[in-house]
Parts: C-alpha cells; structure tokens; sequence
C-alpha cells in the first residue's frame, strides 16, 4: 500500500535546502544599477547605426591620396571634359562607367574631394576625363627614365672628401678607400684626400707613407682621364692633402 506521507529525508530537505534558497537573492539583485554613474565596463553598450552613405564616403576619402577612379568616385553625376578640352554638361555616372572597357580606359576624377564634415558626396558633380590606360603607361615609364637617368647627372664641380692615415691596413682599409676614390673620380668629380696620422695610435715608418702615396696615384692612373691637379700640400707623415680630378665629360 502506497504510503501518502511526507518521508524524514523529504522534510528535512524542505527545511534545510528550499528555506535557505529562498533567503537567498539572485545575483542581478545585488549588481549595482547601471545608470550613467556606474562605470563605464558596466554600462550598456548601445548598437552604432551606420548609413551606406558613410559607408561609401569612408571608403572614397581613403582613395584620396592619389586621384579617384571609375566606381571610388561617389558621385550620381559628373562633367566629363570631351575631345575639345570643354565640360559637357552633367551626365549620370554609372551608365558612363557602363559604357566603356575598363581594362583600356579609365574615368578619372580631376578634382579633390571637399573637406567638409557635411558633404555629401552624392550631390557633388565632379569634373572628370577619360584617359587611356596604354598612353598613360607609357607616359609614366618615360617620366621615370627620365627621372633615373637625371639623378645619373653629377656636378663637376661637387668635391668628395676622404680621410686616411698613414699607418692605414694597405690590405683592406686602404682598398676599400681607394676603390671609392676611383669611383668618384670616374663620375668626374673632384676628390681631396686628407692624410694625416691617427689619434693615440702608432706612427706610420716612412716606407709606410711613401708606400700609401704610390697605391694613390697607381689608382690615380687606374681611370682613363683622372690627374692630381694640384701639388701635395703638408708634410709626409703629418697632415697632407691631395686633391684630384676625375675626367672631364666630353
């Protein structure tokens, strides 16, 4: 037979547990509430709205270090400078983007989107110009030719200063030294040789110096063209000068 009585284990159960759950509040009781006083990790944090239009404007203002192009430019209408150099009068833009191969032309904004925080680029009806991408190409490959060819160019009359002592390592220092002294001087520079002795070390024997002095007009005579044009100035073994002359360009 069923027994319909309450068992010591339930009672007791209900005494010491449900009792103490009820003393018991929920934790978001307990957290402060969060107005604008409570710090700012414990605020809510609200969803930003964000337009297309931002969307867009962003994306076009971060193309603005060099001139927009086909879709960067966020206009409905432009004025499209024709074949006689004149702006014709405003047209739709993407039906112009439309209208021709990408790949051999490209619609170029000539002018600098505005600064201002209310701009809207949807209104703004810039001039623009068709160029075509193989002349453009080609112009850009000639103006860098030229630009590398002009940093070639060296002023005949700039001198380049080196520094040697006498007492220098003949096997490495002095060729490393040497070395840029006929380069300089096939470039036709001038070049000034400072010989002097070096600070705290040893003294160079004179065997040493003359030794140093022929290595530098062996390199003298090493390119075609290159003299000394000015006698040695100073002392052997103290502080001398050379100075030198690379060929004059013909």
């Amino acid at each position: 037979m069923p027994h319909h009585g309450i068992s010591p284990f339930r009672a007791l159960y209900d005494v010491m547990v449900i009792q103490s759950l009820g003393q018991c509040r929920p934790i978001s009781s307990r957290l402060p509430a969060l107005t604008h006083s409570a710090p700012r990790y414990l605020q809510p944090v609200g969803r930003r709205q964000f337009s297309q239009s931002a969307v867009a404007y962003t994306k076009t203002r971060a193309a603005e270090k060099r001139a927009l192009w086909n879709d960067e430019i966020p206009a409905r209408y432009i004025k499209l400078v024709n074949d006689e150099g004149k702006l014709n009068e405003p047209e739709p833009l993407r039906p112009l983007l439309a209208s021709f191969d990408p790949k051999e032309w490209r619609l170029v904004c000539t002018e600098k989107m505005p600064d201002d925080r209310d701009f809207d680029p949807r209104y703004w009806e810039p001039v623009c110009k068709m160029v075509n991408r193989k002349e453009e190409y080609e112009k850009e490959k000639a103006r860098k030719t030229k630009e590398k060819g002009a940093k070639k160019v060296v002023d005949p009359t700039s001198v380049k200063t080196l520094e040697l002592n006498w007492a220098i390592d003949v096997n490495n220092d002095l060729n490393h030294r040497l070395n840029k002294v006929k380069e300089f001087l096939a470039e036709g520079r001038r070049v000034e040789i400072v010989l002097a002795k070096k600070k705290r070390g040893r003294v160079a024997t004179r065997e040493e110096c003359d030794n140093v002095l022929s290595r530098i007009n062996a390199a003298i005579e090493e390119v075609k063209g290159a003299k000394q044009i000015k006698a040695m100035e100073g002392k052997v073994g103290g502080v001398a000068m050379l100075l030198l002359e690379g060929p004059k360009a013909s």
